[in-house]
């Protein structure tokens, strides 16, 4: 029985991409083509801010309130009243 041995070698993408793109241009009509398409997107979508009153959260967290029952009680992630607590850090400030 005779052993066949098989060699796989690892090739950076970037490398192999520049080996075969060695030389290549871009055409005019290709940039073209590529400007109309950037001109058509839409550019980013945002995700809607809720609004939180900033005197009703500090209410809350003064009253005890969990950061889970303020974010059911405005329908938001806890991740929302989170941020809108690291925004405002005077809101855990006490006897303001």
């Amino acid at each position: 029985m005779g052993l066949i041995y098989r060699f796989v070698s690892v090739v950076i993408n970037s490398a192999h991409n520049s080996y075969h793109n060695k030389g290549k241009f871009v055409s005019e009509h290709t940039r073209k083509k590529i400007s109309k398409a950037n001109k058509n997107r839409k550019g980013m979508k945002m995700k809607k801010r809720h609004d939180i009153p900033i005197s009703e959260l500090k209410e809350f967290l003064l009253n005890g309130k969990s950061i889970n029952w303020i974010a059911k009680h405005y329908n938001v992630d806890w991740s929302t009243i989170k941020n809108r607590i690291y925004e405002n850090p005077e809101l855990l400030e006490e006897g303001k």
